[in-house]
């Protein structure tokens, strides 16, 4: 994937956000069901930008990743291993919780990126997080309240899509400094 593809990639997943956003603000009828589409909008966006990098960092003309710690290459390809009953191994996909997944991926740019410094220390980091427990309970729903969002959390999760942007804007810098 080329950094005008992922570009194009992350205007459209983000445009639903935003579309998602204008809906919410404009339609009071349906408020409810735009404050979930939110939700759902902005949890694949994150993941769909994570996953878009990750394929971005490991395609790279340098093949930078080649250096990096076995178990980073692991965590960039999405691998894992296991043994068969016939004692060879097999390669398998990885599933990652998203909060490990997160936390990872920006630990793994700074290995690419020293200067890229990610806060996951503050209110941005763990209002995405919060976002990701909001689009569970929407998934899984255990009542008609778990279907349900609140005004303080939808800030919050304004103020995570606020911080996600400053950290993808962060991470573009650097690979356009690197690329120079």
């Amino acid at each position: 994937m080329t950094t005008t593809e992922l570009t194009t990639l992350f205007k459209v997943l983000h445009g639903d956000v935003k579309e998602a956003i204008n809906k919410l603000n404009s339609s009071p009828e349906n408020r409810a069901f735009y404050e979930r589409s939110y939700i759902r909008a902005f949890a694949s966006w994150v993941e769909g930008t994570i996953w878009m990098y990750k394929d971005l960092l490991k395609n790279l003309p340098d093949q930078k990743h080649l250096g990096l710690p076995l178990e980073y290459q692991l965590f960039l390809m999405d691998i894992d291993w296991t043994i068969k009953n016939s004692g060879d191994p097999k390669i398998r996909t990885k599933k990652i919780a998203t909060t490990e997944n997160l936390k990872a991926f920006f630990r793994l740019v700074q290995k690419f990126y020293p200067e890229f410094k990610a806060e996951l220390s503050g209110d941005g980091f763990s209002n995405v997080i919060s976002m990701f427990k909001i689009r569970d309970r929407l998934m899984h729903p255990s009542s008609n309240n778990g279907l349900s969002i609140s005004e303080t959390e939808l800030r919050g999760c304004e103020h995570g899509r606020e911080w996600f942007i400053s950290q993808m804007s962060q991470l573009n810098s650097c690979i356009e400094q690197s690329c120079t």
